[in-house]
Order: C-alpha cells, then structure tokens, then sequence
C-alpha cells in the first residue's frame, strides 16, 4: 500500500486506488499534470492515453484538467470512453476497421427487432401492439448487451427447460419462445447484413486491443480510471493496461477496511466483488495495491 510520487514509475503491474471520499477526477487530473506536464516538452501531457467508462465521465475529466491548469490553450490527454472503443481510434491500437466487422446500428436493431417481437406477439394471439414490441426490444437489447459481455457464452439452448414447476411452465414457455429472438433471428438476420450486435463488437474490440497491448505495448502513459471491471473483456484490457511499460490501472474507492477472511469470502451481492475479481484478473493482492498520488489541496 506504498505511495509512489510518479505512478508510471517502478515495475508493472501498476494498480492503484483513490478513496471513496476523494474527488476522483480531479485527483487523477492533478496527479497526471504533475509527473507529466512539462514546460520543455507541450506534449508530454497530451501523449497520455486515458480510459474511462463512459463518455460523461471523459467530458467531466477534460474540464478538470482545463480548471486545474488555468486559462489558455491545454494540450490534453487522449481521453476516451471504455463502452465505445473504435478499432481505428488514433493511439489506441494499429487495428484495420476491417478487422472486426459491422456493428448494427441502435435504430436498425431496435427496428429490426421490434419488428421480430411484433410478429411473435401477434402469432402468439396477442394484439397487434407496435409500441409495446419496440419496449419489448429496448429490453432484448439490454439482455443483449449483457450477454455479449459475459464471462461464458450464453446458451440459449437451455431456455426452455430452466422452469420446472408446473405452474410457471406454461407462462415460462411463451416467454422463451419470445426469447428466441435473440437466441436465433435476431443473429440469423445479422447474418444476413453481414453485421454484428453492437455489444459483440464492443467485447471484440476490448479483447482485440487487450490482444495487441500485449504483442506490441505502448511506450506512452496509458491510464485506465474508474473501471470496477464488472466484465471479462474490460478486466482483460484494465489487465493489459496495467502491464505496459507506462500504464496503470485507478480503481475507485478499494475497501482497504475489511479484514482478508472477509475479503476472501466476497461473492457478487457484494459492491467490492468487481474489485475482488479485478484485481485478481490482474495478479496483485488488495495490498499491492498502492494509493493514488493525491496531490496537496485536491
């Protein structure tokens, strides 16, 4: 649990924690200005490659760092969001856009298979109901996303006979007959686009830069914050990260109270359990790893 003034410094692994009560993004934003801005070198900031979960979050990490370094023109990390990764994004990988295919776009799949789930309904004699088939599809489209960023692949297959009792089987049979969507139309219609679901390719991307951080490593600053590597594909690439011959991981708010026999014992109800799993993907323990260097006032 050392603190080290230069977070790129020392051997990798490199993971670190910044406490629950502290302001993360500001605390990430001051840290960074300090082991790398530089008055003989503009760009030694702007070099750095941070990863984010989401966009809101890169937005509010920008405007930290324009507020802690004043007025004027700022060079600024390469800040980018974990959930929209793009092969061909500039300093993020040598990836073609042909290396992983299509994604179906929001509105084509909530269109696509809305209309798929009409169908089912109205077979099924149910009344013809479009707005309830595209809330129908916004739902599909979640259990979608869930399943392409699980840790096994999902099987579909077994659907049908996960009720056994008598009262439920009937109601459970239609709701897997919906459910067929995903498990065949909806990847047979891809198919036919030659597309991909939005959230396969967004696990093909982060296990394809995961892929290629460890055969040609970065030699920049490569940050990745805020993640609790809640999926397989984002503990692959935070994994990665924290390999690199300059990267590191930020977790949010490590519990460093619990004592070990508890932490052991965590299973997934618990908040932490992301973190257990995250770090153990990594290959540290809770004390290896190290406070963030929070710089004086922030």
């Amino acid at each position: 649990m050392s603190l080290r003034a230069d977070p790129f410094a020392g051997p990798g692994p490199r993971v670190f924690s910044i406490p629950a009560g502290a302001a993360f993004l500001r605390c990430l934003a001051q840290t960074l200005i300090d082991a790398l801005d530089r008055p003989d070198d503009p760009f030694a900031l702007a070099d750095a490659i941070v990863l984010l979960p989401t966009r809101r979050a890169g937005r509010a990490l920008a405007d930290a760092f324009l507020a802690l370094r004043g007025e004027g023109a700022a060079l600024l990390p390469r800040i980018r969001a974990l959930g929209d990764l793009e092969p061909d994004d500039a300093g993020l990988a040598d990836l073609e856009a042909s290396d992983i295919a299509t994604a179906a776009s929001i509105v084509q799949g909530r269109y696509v298979v809305g209309r798929l789930g009409r169908r089912q309904m109205t077979d099924g004699g149910a009344p013809d109901d479009a707005a309830g088939a595209l809330a129908a599809a916004d739902a599909l489209a979640s259990l979608l996303d869930s399943a392409a960023l699980a840790e096994e692949p999902v099987d579909w297959g077994r659907l049908p006979g996960l009720v056994a009792d008598a009262d439920l089987a009937a109601h459970w049979e239609a709701s897997a007959k919906f459910l067929e969507i995903v498990a065949s139309a909806w990847p047979a219609r891809l198919a036919e686009l030659g597309l991909i679901d939005p959230g396969e390719r967004r696990r093909q991307v982060l296990l394809r830069l995961a892929q290629r951080w460890g055969e040609a490593p970065p030699q920049g600053p490569v940050v990745v914050a805020g993640s609790t590597g809640s999926v397989a594909a984002t503990r692959a690439l935070m994994a990665a990260a924290a390999h690199l011959p300059r990267g590191c991981v930020v977790l949010p708010g490590l519990d460093r109270e619990c004592d070990d026999a508890t932490w052991a014992a965590l299973d997934d109800a618990h908040p932490q359990f992301g973190l257990k799993q995250l770090i153990d993907r990594i290959g540290v323990t809770r004390d290896e790893v190290a406070d963030w260097p929070l710089a004086a006032g922030v």
